[in-house]
């Protein structure tokens, strides 16, 4: 695990984010859901806050609250963005569905496909089923997140050698894996070895909860703990 990715909510935030250290500013609201999707304003707001500084990330909602997304309202150094599937699990035609939305997309934006670790509580496709359909989707990059946030994060749903198989697999089609889902400084050291390539924070840096106002010395506090971690486990 080599990277940061912060999810911000404004302008201030994302300044403070990449004061903190952050790789990747991830733009959501979180008071709309895991994915919820922000204003094309404070996207550009972000943007322009960004520049070209760190990569820029997107996050547009769930595929069945929209029928197009909003392609030419995105910022144009966005980098990645990613599309939910929380309720497709009984949606037959998903796949189809899910592809036709990225084409609404500029070819330059990384697709993101996304697998609820708590599936049966999102309603969403088990991970594999999404992994089958992600590299015909064109999509590079696998994130891992938890729909419901009451309901524990991450490793409270998958096991660390769960977690590794997941990215073993996603890299054996092309994909690389970025972990959600309410990690903390304290997962750390589990989460190195498994192979993936970013964490993904919100309310692990927000002084009361992924809703609240995010703070820059805990995106360092992160920072710091990431880099000692991998220090103290490449010295063996």
């Amino acid at each position: 695990m080599t990277g940061l990715l912060v999810s911000v909510r404004s302008a201030s935030e994302a300044q403070a984010a990449l004061l903190g250290g952050a790789d990747i500013i991830d733009v959501k609201e979180p008071s709309l859901g895991s994915l919820g999707a922000a204003s094309a304003d404070v996207w550009q707001e972000v943007a322009n806050v960004v520049k070209d500084q760190v990569s820029l990330s997107l996050a547009l909602g769930e595929l069945l609250e929209f029928d197009r997304l909003p392609g030419p309202n995105l910022p144009s150094q966005t980098d990645y963005a990613k599309i939910g599937l929380a309720g497709c699990k009984n949606v037959a035609d998903w796949p189809t569905r899910w592809k036709r939305a990225w084409e609404f997309l500029p070819s330059t934006v990384q697709r993101v496909a996304v697998c609820y670790v708590d599936a049966e509580r999102a309603q969403a496709p088990p991970w594999q089923q999404i992994l089958e359909e992600a590299s015909s989707a064109g999509c590079k990059c696998l994130l891992l997140d938890t729909f419901d946030k009451r309901a524990g994060n991450l490793l409270a749903h998958w096991s660390v050698p769960e977690l590794a198989q997941v990215v073993v697999q996603s890299a054996s089609q092309g994909l690389f894996v970025v972990a959600g889902g309410s990690l903390t400084g304290e997962d750390l050291r589990s989460l190195y070895g498994t192979g993936i390539r970013f964490l993904a924070v919100r309310g692990a840096v927000c002084r009361t909860n992924r809703t609240g106002p995010l703070d820059g010395a805990l995106v360092r506090e992160l920072r710091v703990a990431m880099d000692a971690t991998l220090a103290t486990i490449s010295a063996g």
